[in-house]
Formats: structure tokens, C-alpha cells, sequence
């Protein structure tokens, strides 16, 4: 860090973290291994490069005496940050899923009752007993519920 600088090296991570990025949203149902694996690598070593360094030059400007203090700060910041983001995401997950799923229950000629609709948005857990109580729902399609269901994910 000190010959390239904690601004280069923090920048460095954030460009390969962006990258990163740039490879998950290229992934669809027959990427293969290889384009998470990419991807995967290249998120580690730019959160190597972003975080560690960040950690290291905050704790750095800080004197001796609030050390502790700044040390605390700083895990509670990424804690509260870590939380958010997985809230965040996870609802906006959910509820992409939610509605895409319906849409494609109506693109091929499911019509649900709103009672319908938000059973199905609590039955996408996966188990046995939810899948075939979707199969329910759309008799005429049962044979496409399994697509509809991985679809609405992707």
C-alpha cells in the first residue's frame, strides 16, 4: 500500500469490483461454471483491494488512543451496511420473482384470482407440498409450472 497509495489501491478494488459485476449480470442458465468462477475471483481480490485497504488507511489516521474506539466504528459501519444490503436485495429479489412469476402464469393463459396471486407469492419455497399446490392453481399448464417457477428466479 504505501508505494501505490491507499487512494490507487481502494480505486483499483472498486474498478475490479465494477468488472465483477459486469460478469454476474452476463450470466444465464447456460453460462457454465467458468463465468462465475470469473466473476467470483474478481469480486475477491477487488474486495481484497477495496475493504482491507480502506480498513488499514482509516485506522491509520487515527491516533493511538482511538484506536479501539475507531475499530468499533468501523466493524459497526460494514455490520449495518452487510444488513442493509442483504434486506435491500432480498426484497427487491422477492419481489422481482413475485412479479415475473405472475406474469408468466399469464402469458400462458393462467388467470388467477387475487386470492391466487398472493398464494402463490408464499408458495415458492421449493418444497414438494408447494410445487404441487401450484400445479393446482393452473391444471392446464402443470406440465410448465417447474419452468415458471426456475423462470421466475432467472
Amino acid at each position: 500500500m504505501p508505494h501505490w497509495g491507499a487512494r490507487k489501491c481502494m480505486l483499483l478494488g472498486m474498478l475490479l469490483l465494477t468488472v465483477s459485476f459486469g460478469a454476474f449480470t452476463l450470466i444465464n442458465l447456460t453460462s457454465g461454471v467458468v463465468l462465475v468462477a470469473f466473476g467470483l475471483f474478481v469480486s475477491g481480490v477487488g474486495q481484497g483491494f477495496a475493504y482491507n485497504v480502506s480498513t488499514a488507511a482509516g485506522m491509520a489516521a487515527m491516533p493511538e488512543q482511538k484506536a479501539g474506539a475507531a475499530s468499533g466504528v468501523i466493524s459497526t459501519v460494514r455490520m449495518i451496511g452487510l444488513t442493509l444490503g442483504v434486506a435491500v436485495t432480498g426484497a427487491l429479489f422477492k419481489g422481482l420473482e413475485n412479479s415475473k412469476l405472475i406474469e408468466l402464469f399469464t402469458n400462458v393463459g393462467a388467470n388467477l384470482t387475487s386470492e391466487e396471486r398472493s398464494e402463490v407469492k408464499g408458495l415458492l419455497s421449493g418444497s414438494d407440498a408447494a410445487q404441487a399446490k401450484l400445479a393446482t392453481l393452473a391444471p392446464e399448464v402443470s406440465h410448465q409450472m417447474e419452468t415458471l417457477v426456475r423462470e421466475a428466479f432467472i
